[in-house]
């Protein structure tokens, strides 16, 4: 358990040398249409979403995101399945009966420099049919500005890693280091 928390603040410190260095940090997080399936089948299904999701957002940041050259301007992304808390707001039932209530948080930081005019919310609201559609699995990607204490919500956004039920190994970083696509 100490090494997850380890990792959690890692990612946190991660998260806020990017934005010193001026990235924007979102929260981003992802729910789902019903999965049947095992769980592991079900959350190869959910980060299979996010991994297309986050290629489309992709080609509106870099002009050619494959490229060599592209990948230090490429968003990052660091997500983590998450199961719901006891709360004494309980929520939207829907959230909390879908898939057990298994759904990813994020980090998202975006480049100081992309070629994406309006801001991560707005693109996400204008768009969401287009990453959400009657023939996709992921139901909606909420967006959030993350405005101050980049730390604590980048440790909010990855506690799912702290649950025995998750495996740290289901942490999906974007993009892939170029080792990994080949």
């Amino acid at each position: 358990m100490e090494n997850r928390k380890r990792l959690i603040e890692a990612y946190g410190q991660m998260v806020e040398e990017r934005v010193g260095m001026g990235w924007h940090p979102w929260l981003l997080t992802f729910t789902y249409k019903p999965l049947g399936g095992s769980a592991t089948m079900i959350v190869s299904r959910m980060r299979y979403e996010i991994e297309r999701t986050y290629a489309t957002v992709a080609t509106r940041v870099v002009r050619r995101p494959n490229s060599p050259s592209q990948f230090e301007n490429l968003p990052i992304w660091i997500c983590s399945p998450d199961y719901p808390v006891y709360k004494r707001d309980k929520g939207s039932f829907r959230d909390n009966a879908v898939n057990d209530g298994l759904h990813f948080h994020g980090i998202g930081l975006m480049p100081a420099v992309s070629r994406m005019t309006v801001s991560l919310e707005d693109h996400f609201d204008d768009y969401q049919t287009m990453y959400s559609g009657a023939h996709r699995d992921l139901f909606r990607v909420h967006v959030q500005a993350i405005e101050d204490e980049v730390a604590e919500v980048a440790g909010y956004a990855l506690k799912g890693i702290e649950n025995p039920r998750i495996n740290p190994d289901d942490v999906l970083i974007l993009p892939r280091t170029r080792s990994e696509m080949r």
